[in-house]
């Protein structure tokens, strides 16, 4: 999914049993299936950087005792590189396989095409909608150059997705990132406003419900208003928030903050009305997300139904406070820095800023017998941290019993946008 950084990717390929789902009948034989359905592959991103990368090991290395893996990396180089990296943390290499991306530079697992089921068998073939790299490529300072080599790259990565599970493509002129919606399985598809609206400013909202329809096998569209706050667009490496906060994020992607767990119910993002008051960029993120609780709880699913909401609290102690140092030796500080003094005029060396991360319960991953959601509490974090981390693991948890619920450490991930379920992709059976 995300972030203003290319990444390299890692497949994981599983084989189970597919169990007896009914799909709606729709005009069109394809549809995108729920993620609580079985999979026989999931995606999983690796960048070839050292802090990411040891997020992707620890999910790889918890899928690999449920599923087996085959891994997409930047490379035959990086095989051995990472093999060592999945055997030290205690993978099953037995289940793991490595595949190589033929191309200089890396995509999101998740965004930047994803799988379809035909709605009479287990028949996949890839949705291959436009892309703009989250709306770069409407920006001025986005280089010629490097949107004709995203270009080709990007389409040496849809070929390889094709050939490596042997589907056909289905291509639409559609921008639709995979991070930016869900389904709930019955005919129902979550979009934000914020997003879709962005990426396609040519089409309107009727022009693109019909597309959706048409390429996700969907029969109504809910559309949302707008993502967190510490979700921005995606103009530049530290885009300013407000005030003195900046983040990195792709402007809303729905699985930063609402997500289907069954086909009735949805997990909404609500920040703590107190935490909120203290706060700035959770003020702005509440404000939104009463906005979009007010949007879904006078909507009704495919059937005319209400929808049931449950609440998941935000993270807390995500920020990082620091002067502005374009030569810090730490690179996420010197990267901000530099990105901040070039595009903000307001600010210079030494001011104070708060850098935050994309972080939330949101960004989890279900697959076979797992659900992987983000922790946040580290050494040195207040117990107040921990416990949120418990609370959302309790709340998710509950929505999905019979499933081991792993968390992770994904705060890398976030910094650049994105998260466990952004760098992951799952592939229906």
């Amino acid at each position: 999914m995300k972030g203003s950084t290319f990444h390299a990717t890692v497949l994981v390929a599983v084989s189970i049993t597919l169990g007896s789902c009914a799909y709606p009948s729709s005009e069109y034989d394809r549809f995108y299936p729920p993620e609580w359905e079985p999979h026989r592959s999931v995606v999983i991103e690796f960048d070839n950087d050292d802090a990411m990368d040891r997020v992707s090991v620890q999910v790889a290395a918890a899928i690999s005792h449920q599923l087996d893996a085959v891994c997409l990396i930047q490379g035959d180089s990086l095989r051995q590189h990472y093999l060592r990296l999945l055997v030290q943390e205690g993978a099953d290499t037995s289940r793991v396989r490595f595949m190589s991306y033929p191309g200089s530079q890396a995509f999101s697992a998740r965004d930047h095409q994803f799988f379809l089921r035909s709605s009479k068998g287990s028949t996949l073939m890839l949705a291959d909608f436009a892309w703009v790299e989250y709306g770069y490529y409407y920006e001025p300072f986005f280089q010629a150059e490097r949107m004709s080599r995203n270009a080709r790259e990007s389409e040496l990565l849809r070929a390889e997705f094709a050939r490596w599970f042997a589907v056909d493509r289905i291509e639409s002129k559609l921008v639709l990132e995979g991070g930016a919606f869900d389904v709930n399985g019955k005919g129902t598809v979550l979009v934000a406003e914020s997003v879709n609206m962005h990426r396609n400013p040519e089409w309107s909202r009727e022009q693109q419900e019909t597309e959706m329809k048409r390429m996700l096998g969907v029969r109504h569209v809910l559309w949302m208003k707008e993502g967190p706050a510490d979700d921005p667009h995606p103009i530049g490496n530290a885009v300013r928030i407000t005030e003195n906060y900046f983040g990195s994020g792709v402007g809303g992607h729905i699985d930063e903050f609402v997500r289907f767990i069954d086909s009735a119910t949805v997990l909404l993002l609500w920040p703590d009305s107190l935490e909120a008051l203290q706060d700035p960029v959770l003020r702005i993120t509440r404000e939104r997300m009463i906005e979009n609780r007010r949007i879904l709880e006078s909507s009704t699913d495919q059937d005319g139904h209400p929808l049931k909401i449950i609440l998941l609290p935000s993270p807390r102690e995500t920020y990082v406070t620091a002067r502005i140092d374009t030569a810090s030796s730490d690179p996420l500080i010197q990267e901000r820095s530099q990105s901040i003094v070039r595009r903000y005029s307001e600010f210079a060396q030494g001011d104070t800023v708060h850098f935050v991360p994309a972080s939330s319960y949101a960004n989890y991953l279900v697959t076979n017998g797992l659900v992987l959601i983000p922790k946040y509490w580290r050494p040195g974090l207040s117990e107040k941290c921990r416990q949120r981390d418990e609370e959302a693991k309790q709340i998710i948890g509950a929505q999905f019993p019979g499933r081991t619920v792993v968390q992770i450490d994904a705060l890398p991930f976030n910094w650049i946008g994105g998260g466990i379920h952004c760098w992951t992709q799952q592939v229906p059976r």
